[in-house]
């Protein structure tokens, strides 16, 4: 009687908290991943107390390899805008910072822990005729290291985006796109504690 009880009484706390648990979501809220639009199209990420990117966006070398100076104008969904400037990088990770001037920024949280393997992810990215930032997703395939990988393509302009998982916290920034032998895949590189 006493574990019947008890299994009635987990089952009950699992079945009230299931919604807090919840890793799906169409409720991701995109209004924050800042739009780039200056020497490329791009995203950027405010996380944490951070503005990341991908490395590639930050980093560009002229012919005899020194490192130019980026600027950008940027804004997001939420109304707020401003300048963008590179900051440091991680070429090994393509992971890059940026510092952001104009409008107060509203951060995203970091996820506490990765999400399970075939859950739905999402991103910002441009629409091709509007350049209206819009949310795009795909399931989860797998992690490699340091780096997430997701079933549908990212497109250019993607780069630099927040990785949401379902609870729209985020965990990666999208860094490239994978097309061989008729498969598609994103890539994210994984927001890590240091």
């Amino acid at each position: 009687m006493k574990k019947m009880l008890r299994m009635t009484v987990v089952f009950a706390i699992a079945f009230l908290f299931a919604p807090l648990l919840s890793t799906e979501s169409n409720e991701i809220d995109i209004s924050r991943v800042m739009a780039l639009i200056g020497p490329s199209f791009a995203h950027a990420c405010p996380v944490g107390e951070k503005v990341m990117t991908a490395g590639h966006v930050v980093l560009r070398r002229n012919v005899w390899g020194k490192r130019v100076d980026l600027r950008w104008s940027w804004e997001d969904s939420g109304g707020r805008s401003g300048v963008a400037i590179a900051g440091d990088y991680d070429e090994y990770r393509d992971l890059g910072e940026i510092e952001v001037k104009g409008d107060e920024l509203s951060y995203y949280d970091m996820a506490l822990f990765l999400p399970p393997l075939d859950s739905e992810v999402y991103w910002a990215q441009f629409d091709k005729k509007s350049l209206q930032t819009v949310r795009k997703s795909a399931k989860l395939k797998y992690y490699r290291a340091g780096y997430a990988f997701f079933d549908d393509l990212p497109d250019t302009g993607a780069s630099g985006s927040c990785l949401f998982d379902g609870n729209g916290d985020v965990f990666g920034i999208v860094v490239w796109r994978i097309t061989k032998n008729m498969q598609k895949t994103g890539v994210a590189t994984l927001l890590l504690p240091r």
